[in-house]
């Protein structure tokens, strides 16, 4: 067992019951009591805690020993309540869909997600009552909170019915309820498209402020019921619905299933905590067989069992895995302990149908802890936190959104940019890893310790390469800077490339005949990508004009890192969700990488050589996009469980980056051009001689207003090379650098005030 002070009044005991039915094998009916009469078992065991803890001379010694109480308060201390919490009751888990009504006075143990959390407050629990005829005095229990005041006097030659309670015999204790949701796993998968059940609980005494919202827990108590209120209608409605009641959990105990991050004390070096997952012995064996692979094997085998169905874009699903996996989240002493985030972001941008969405679902589907989001169905209140009365209280409290009830997992957000209003939501949670509210009177600070991974799709439905990543999407330059990772799609003409991916689609849906043709199918993919490296390999040419700090080893052979996570052998073994799934969570709770020397070495080297190239005009590149391949490359030692950060982490770190920054600032030609860093390019310098082109036809004219058609015109007269001069026109529109009026436009820097009413014809 264990002992913990609760507070000057209270003892809290924790009690393992596996370990107390192994040691008490001669008390057969232990296991039957707690089973049929769960109430009076349970006081019986506080009664036991209490003598082995206070009342005994070895309790009192021991307490004594643990917490330093001088002998001569061992009296005070013996007259303290003991409030026991029961845990390890493997017998009692039960799931949400089997919370019916004939569970009311069981145990059961229920794990969910906690979504809401009511303020804490005093419940009186004993009262006592005078009565006004005989002045008897009575004492009231009141079990679950209501009360209940006698209805006649004890007294048998009384028996009078008025009474009043006596405020100094009033005694109270702590109460708070608290909602847990299901948590959707393989279990309930076949039940989409039902709204989440949820449960719940009241939390007396020590259990109280044991949780907040976003929280993994583990409750253990006996279910009871509590009959509904009327709801309104007046005094004909009154007691409408007393036949009718709802299910509720007395908790004896409240688990939270992980750790709650950097402790107080940490020192400068000290890294996330996280409690270990459940893993059987064949599930340990198989990681250590599979650690033990070739770091390579290990890579192409995760890369390719994320989503087997979409062919290709195998650096981005490498990106995605290392999202998953994420970096170590660390908290610097000589920084007044402000945590380093260790999550990573993505991003993925393309044209419609290139499996965006089905990435993101294996993701949500693959992370041990995730939560999944449509962009057209959920609100700002949705991601973050909402604040909501209580049924039960009437009280103001908080309920968790998507980035909260994600904390330490992954939230993923598909149709992102069909939520230009909610953007401005994440800034915070994505860098800060926290949420806070401050509505109706409630302020708070809720843990988002998640990676946000979105996929959106471009305004015009193509991705246009004329325009940076900020005009495709509408999105604020803030916003995306905060994404570790952008890939972008796009849906290029390629008959042989067409050719095959139909054959490999079709191979999809053949049924179970298909096993040669898929075959065929993937391996003419390979055959034609590994003919196109062999033509020559563009990519990585590009990349090494684009940045020319070689960062490889000489001496060895240097291989693409698109060619390396090919697939060479078409019987390799593809790992199930829930294989993954478990080797995800082992990694999380047993490898935090640390930096050598070699790897912070490269890092710096191609960060230095990135900032160096970055220009003026663009959107500058900062110590978050150094923080970015260091997480990258924490991540990419965790893929094979290791404890260290090696120099080849670092290179594939780098070439990730490279390929995400190769997909964001590439033009409609292929070219790179490091002045689109982030999204102003070169239509900067478009953009002041386009002006200066209308200001000068202004002064000529004498008319500061010009139809489309003239700027049409004026652009064709620029020889600007800008393929959609409407969407120009509406950029320098929104950025105020052209004014609309009516119909016509006018420089914002022109000195005329002519009116469009007096424009020359």
């Amino acid at each position: 067992r264990q002992v913990e002070l609760f507070d000057e009044g209270t003892i809290a005991v924790t009690i393992d019951y596996a370990k107390l039915r192994e040691k008490t094998q001669h008390i057969s009916d232990l296991h039957a009591a707690l089973t049929c009469a769960p109430m009076e078992c349970m006081a019986c065991l506080r009664c036991a805690a209490h003598e082995a803890t206070l009342a005994s001379a070895e309790g009192r010694a021991r307490l004594q020993d643990a917490y330093g109480i001088p002998a001569s308060d061992l009296r005070v201390v013996t007259s303290m309540t003991t409030c026991v919490k029961l845990v390890n009751y493997e017998e009692s888990k039960v799931r949400f869909a089997a919370m019916r009504s004939n569970v009311v006075g069981r145990v059961v143990s229920l794990k969910g997600t906690v979504t809401r959390a009511a303020p804490i407050k005093p419940a009186v629990t004993h009262m006592v009552f005078v009565c006004q005829t005989c002045q008897e005095r009575s004492r009231c229990t009141f079990k679950d909170g209501k009360y209940r005041p006698p209805l006649v006097c004890s007294t048998e030659r009384c028996r009078g019915k008025k009474f009043v309670h006596e405020l100094s015999n009033v005694e109270c204790a702590d109460s708070q309820r608290v909602r847990i949701q299901e948590i959707a796993d393989d279990g309930v998968m076949s039940e989409e498209g039902r709204v989440p059940r949820f449960m719940d609980c009241e939390l007396r005494g020590a259990l109280t402020d044991s949780c907040a919202p976003g929280d993994v827990v583990t409750m253990l108590g006996v279910v009871e019921s509590d009959t509904v209120d009327g709801g309104g209608g007046g005094a004909l409605a009154r007691g409408r619905n007393q036949a009718l009641s709802e299910l509720y959990l007395n908790a004896w105990s409240c688990t939270v299933s992980r750790g709650k991050g950097d402790s107080e004390d940490a020192s400068e070096d000290d890294v996330e905590t996280t409690t270990a997952p459940t893993l059987s012995t064949q599930d340990l064996e198989f990681i250590a067989d599979f650690s033990q692979q070739d770091g390579e094997e290990i890579v192409r085998t995760l890369v390719h069992s994320l989503c087997p169905q979409i062919f290709g874009h195998d650096v981005v699903k490498l990106g995605l895995l290392l999202c998953l996996f994420g970096g170590v989240r660390k908290s610097v002493t000589g920084c007044g302990k402000v945590p380093t985030r260790g999550s990573l972001h993505c991003l993925v941008v393309g044209d419609p149908g290139l499996g965006k969405s089905q990435m993101l679902k294996a993701v949500s589907n693959l992370a041990p802890r995730s939560i999944y989001v449509c962009g057209r169905t959920v609100s700002a209140a949705g991601l973050t936190a909402a604040v909501v009365r209580d049924p039960g209280t009437g009280a103001q409290t908080f309920e968790a959104g998507a980035v909260v009830l994600a904390d330490r997992g992954v939230c993923c957000v598909d149709e992102f940019d069909k939520m230009p209003n909610e953007h401005q939501a994440l800034l915070e949670a994505m860098e800060q890893q926290s949420v806070s509210v401050c509505k109706a009177g409630l302020n708070a600070t809720l843990p988002a310790r998640t990676s946000i991974i979105a996929a959106a799709n471009p305004v015009q439905g193509h991705y246009n390469r004329g325009k940076t990543v900020n005009e495709n999407l509408k999105m604020s330059a803030p916003l995306l800077s905060r994404f570790d990772l952008i890939f972008i799609l796009l849906d290029t003409v390629d008959e042989v490339l067409d050719e095959h991916l139909s054959e490999h689609v079709i191979a999809q849906h053949s049924g179970r005949h298909s096993q040669a043709r898929r075959a065929q199918a993937r391996q003419n993919l390979h055959a034609y990508y590994n003919e196109v490296d062999a033509d020559g390999r563009a990519l990585e040419d590009a990349t090494e004009r684009a940045f020319t700090q070689d960062l490889r080893d000489d001496a060895a052979p240097y291989v693409p890192l698109r060619s390396r996570l090919r697939v060479v052998d078409e019987a390799m073994e593809i790992l199930s969700h829930d294989v993954m799934r478990k080797y995800i969570s082992y990694a999380h709770a047993y490898c935090h990488p640390r930096l050598t020397g070699e790897a912070a070495e490269i890092l710096q080297t191609f960060y230095l050589e990135l900032r160096s190239r970055a220009p003026a005009d663009g959107t500058p590149v900062t110590a978050r996009q150094l923080e970015s391949l260091v997480r990258l490359a924490e991540a990419r030692a965790r893929l094979e469980l290791r404890t260290e950060v090696t120099a080849n982490d670092a290179k594939d770190a780098v070439e990730v980056i490279k390929a995400s920054l190769i997909d964001a600032l590439s033009d409609q030609h292929g070219r790179l051009r490091f002045n689109r860093a982030g999204g102003k390019s070169t239509k900067r310098s478009k953009t002041k001689l386009f002006i200066e082109a209308m200001n000068a036809r202004t002064a000529s004219n004498d008319s500061a207003y010009f139809s489309i058609g003239d700027l049409h015109a004026l652009a064709d007269d620029l020889n600007l090379g800008i393929a959609d001069i409407d969407g120009f026109i509406e950029g320098l529109n929104i950025a105020g650098e052209l004014l609309k009026c009516g119909r016509l436009y006018k420089s914002a820097s022109a000195s005329s005030a002519e009116t469009p009413g007096k424009r020359r014809r």
